[in-house]
């Protein structure tokens, strides 16, 4: 039957007999929406009692009744079946949220085990290395001199709170570079900071390396220009890649990054440039907020991996930005 095809179709619709649809009226959708909130599947002796009972609906058959209640169940049951599937996909999603957290907390664990195992096992084969460069105790008697096992330049404790150490000098170091007189910085002419341009106004002078200050307002909060600079690879195109290797909270709020770096060369001539760096977040007692970074290096217990093909190891000193709300 035709009526049998119309199942779940709008509901102000009627399936004849012929194939045509009739419209329902307004009052008799309204009529019969009211009829189903009280008996929402009458029987056929309950259908026919209604067409006398409402007038509105003489001109409907006891069976085009029967459709419209078949449909509007229908309706009824998709509407509670996608009601409960929002339901379970914002439970899915809620879940979904916390297990990425969780798994980007286990990688970072897991980072700074494979990290802690690293240092572990090069202090382990630093002492063996120095147990056996003399076994002799003889040796420190006869000869008259104190034996020196430490080497000229004793590698950092990588511990957290030697990486905290590090961190420390590192902010002091590029504190003294940005506020104080470190760096006798050379005024470019006709470069001045302000609101209109963010441009180099300094270079430095007698200094060891290569340095320049710039500076600039925004219209951003300050942990916000936080972000964009830690994002090298956005704004800086002879970037190639960052990655944070390890990350570790300090009791003061901050926080300690170790970075693996690749930039490109300033020409073609020159292979590109890679670097292991220790960054550094913090806020200072006056609210400026401060992310300073420096290079590791064996001396400092950074990791002791080789460059890259085709990329040379290079060294960055202590630099950094310095955000002032």
């Amino acid at each position: 039957m035709m009526a049998v095809t119309s199942s779940c179709k709008e509901g102000n619709k009627i399936a004849m007999d012929n194939g045509k649809y009739v419209r329902y009226t307004p009052e008799q959708v309204e009529a019969l929406e009211r009829l189903y909130y009280e008996c929402p599947k009458p029987s056929s002796m309950r259908r026919q009692q209604l067409i006398r009972e409402y007038p509105i609906l003489s001109n409907i058959e006891p069976k085009q009744i029967k459709v419209w209640f078949q449909n509007r169940r229908c309706r009824e049951k998709q509407r509670k079946e996608a009601s409960r599937l929002q339901a379970v996909n914002r439970k899915l999603t809620a879940m979904n949220k916390l297990l990425m957290e969780e798994n980007d907390r286990l990688q970072k664990q897991v980072s700074q085990l494979v990290y802690e195992k690293s240092y572990f096992r090069q202090q382990s084969q630093q002492q063996a290395g120095l147990a056996t460069t003399d076994t002799s105790c003889d040796s420190v008697v006869t000869s008259g001199h104190q034996h020196h096992l430490t080497p000229q330049h004793p590698p950092r404790d990588a511990s957290p709170a030697g990486l905290l150490s590090i961190a420390d000098e590192t902010l002091t170091e590029f504190l003294s570079k940005a506020t104080g007189t470190a760096v006798e910085w050379v005024q470019m002419p006709g470069m001045k900071p302000g609101p209109d341009s963010i441009g180099i106004v300094a270079i430095s002078h007698g200094c060891t390396g290569v340095a320049a200050r710039a500076c600039g307002l925004v219209g951003l909060d300050p942990t916000r220009v936080a972000e964009i600079l830690k994002d090298r690879p956005s704004w800086f195109r002879d970037c190639r890649a960052v990655d944070v290797i390890n990350v570790l909270s300090t009791g003061n709020g901050g926080t300690i990054e170790l970075l693996y770096m690749q930039l490109y060369a300033p020409t073609t001539l020159a292979p590109a440039r890679d670097f292991w760096l220790l960054r550094y977040t913090s806020v200072l007692e006056d609210g400026s907020l401060v992310v300073c970074e420096r290079s590791l290096n064996n001396t400092q217990n950074g990791p002791n991996m080789p460059p890259a093909a085709n990329f040379v190891r290079a060294e960055m000193l202590p630099s950094g930005y310095l955000i002032r709300p």
